[in-house]
């Protein structure tokens, strides 16, 4: 106070402060980058398999807890291994970088994205029944068909197919609905590609 300044101790002392401060804040942003790094596909920003698997469980754990509906989509780039072929793996990865762009914009918040492996992707939804999940469904393959994507000055038409599953009462474990998704988008491979198909209704 009045004309008292501080010490070249106290000084001394609020530099150390800050120098262990920046140092707390460093180690933070690092261990949340390194925590990210290993839930985040690298190459398309979504959830990878690890991490989704595990929302997956958790979702249907809560879903069994308080009988609340949730589904499960399984998309598919069409086409991917011709493009592949076409136009070379680097135009393969701007394909699935931009595809999962799509999809994330096209994704009601609260609801998860992630790369399942290749070109597929999953999609969690969380207190979403059968009609509700065939809609998202629709929007997201639309998205996608009518996003617009240029690789080095050409323009690429990309598509998806889409299967849905929802769990079924009494189930709280994701297996039996995501094998009943992944066949629905094996029928929708089949239908012709760039559809949406709900099981269990397009198979046996």
């Amino acid at each position: 106070p009045g004309a008292f300044g501080f010490t070249t101790e106290e000084l001394s002392l609020a530099g150390e402060f800050a120098r262990l401060t920046l140092l707390q804040i460093d180690q933070a942003v690092a261990a949340i980058n390194l925590r990210r790094s290993a839930e985040v596909d690298a190459l398309t920003g979504s959830f990878n398999r690890r991490t989704i698997d595990q929302w997956l469980v958790r979702a249907f754990a809560e879903a069994q807890r308080d009988n609340h509906p949730v589904s499960v989509l399984f998309i598919d780039l069409d086409h991917f291994k011709s493009i592949n072929d076409r136009h070379g793996h680097a135009c393969g990865d701007f394909c699935l970088r931009n595809v999962a762009a799509s999809l994330r914009a096209a994704l009601p918040e609260g609801d998860m994205l992630g790369r399942y492996g290749g070109e597929e992707f999953i999609v969690v939804l969380p207190g979403r029944g059968g009609a509700a999940a065939r809609e998202i469904a629709e929007q997201l393959r639309a998205a996608v068909e009518n996003g617009v994507y240029n690789w080095h000055g050409r323009a690429i038409g990309l598509t998806v197919s889409v299967g849905v599953a929802t769990r079924r009462e009494g189930e709280s474990s994701p297996a039996a609905a995501t094998e009943r998704a992944d066949k629905a988008l094996y029928a929708a491979k089949r239908a012709g590609r760039n559809c949406v198909q709900v099981a269990p209704a397009v198979f046996s």
